[in-house]
């Protein structure tokens, strides 16, 4: 193998000028090892090339793969809105903590703690209203990410 030679002619080269059998400047050396570089970065450009060329490659099955995500998507979110639209509400009465509780069964009031400071502590009367939980279905961005989401 050539570079095997040639490493090996570096290497004797180098013991022979240390041990100072033979005079040769560094600079000669060093050239040696200059053309060693060389061939390894050749190597690696021929290694980079050939990983660009497999991730290139790769993009058309990632294009089929997002194509299929995305029909799928498409024919999901609709039948979830028609599904599971206003379905999906939260009452602001903490105790409750029902999900999926309809806005009819979040009526009246309740008291809610109010700390003071120290140990002391007000109950305030709140009115009970119903909100939209954050993942729901109620419209077609919200739908793709509750999706996404779950």
């Amino acid at each position: 193998n050539f570079q095997n030679c040639l490493d090996f002619v570096v290497l004797v080269l180098f013991w022979l000028s240390v041990l100072d059998v033979i005079d040769i400047s560094p600079r000669t050396i060093y050239c040696s090892r200059i053309i060693r570089v060389v061939q390894w970065l050749l190597v690696m450009f021929l290694t980079i090339r050939w990983t660009v060329s497999v991730i290139t490659s790769s993009f058309t099955e990632m294009f089929y793969i997002i194509f299929a995500l995305c029909c799928l998507l498409s024919v999901l979110c609709p039948l979830m809105i028609q599904s599971y639209s206003g379905r999906f509400y939260v009452c602001n009465d903490v105790v409750s903590g029902d999900s999926s509780i309809s806005p009819a069964r979040c009526l009246g009031g309740y008291m809610s703690p109010f700390p003071l400071g120290g140990n002391e502590t007000v109950f305030l009367f709140k009115q009970r209203s119903a909100a939209n939980a954050i993942v729901n279905f109620d419209t077609l961005p919200n739908s793709f990410y509750s999706l996404f989401v779950l």
